[in-house]
């Protein structure tokens, strides 16, 4: 696990001082599972009349879907520790998102650099024209359902967000961006959003 969490520290690098990495990004050692606290996270997310699902995943589901692409790019975003997916109504994702993607400075990561999400689907992160990745692959490897076959007329975007306690304060920012650009474009009907939480997959080693 120690080659997946690198990645998110090393945008604070020229500081030399892991100390700061801790105070900057609110880093959390994980103990142990806690449960209460991830429903005490969930409960405190406000999603604008979103429809909003929450998944507690684990080391099987986690290392399913990282090795699900094919492409080494993809597959180190799939890796990391915070991640935001969009996916259509057929279940294409269409735009990606990493915490090894944003920008990081002093107050934390800079989702929006190059003006991300500042549209709506927001602007990928990683190009995907040679990227297959789609929801079944996730839905396969959580074995849980997700949206089904979008009964509901007016849903035609899938929102999937991986986030951990370990990186709390970044993964409410990251989450609440999401939100914020969903409804700055009026799309809260459309829209569909999973919070998956990998707590267990930083807990358990295989």
């Amino acid at each position: 696990m120690k080659k997946i969490i690198i990645p998110i520290l090393v945008v604070l690098a020229s500081t030399g001082c892991s100390l700061l990495f801790s105070k900057v990004y609110d880093i959390k050692t994980l103990k142990n599972f806690d449960e209460s606290k991830i429903n005490a996270f969930n409960a405190s997310i406000t999603h604008e009349n979103i429809l909003f699902h929450t998944i507690i995943g684990d080391s099987d589901s986690y290392n399913c879907i990282r090795k699900k692409s094919k492409s080494e790019l993809m597959n180190n975003g799939l890796s990391q520790p915070i991640q935001i997916l969009y996916f259509d109504s057929t279940g294409r994702l269409i735009s990606f998102h990493a915490n090894c993607y944003a920008k990081g400075n002093l107050s934390g990561l800079d989702w929006n650099y190059d003006g991300r999400f500042e549209q709506f689907v927001p602007k990928s992160a990683i190009k995907l024209d040679s990227v297959y990745f789609s929801l079944n692959l996730i839905k396969d490897c959580l074995k849980t359902e997700i949206n089904g076959n979008f009964k509901n007329s007016k849903l035609k975007y899938t929102v999937v967000i991986f986030w951990t306690l370990m990186f709390e304060t970044l993964s409410k920012k990251a989450i609440d961006l999401a939100i914020k650009n969903i409804s700055q474009f009026g799309k809260q009907e459309e829209v569909a959003i999973y919070l998956i939480n990998n707590d267990k997959a930083f807990l358990e080693t295989k």
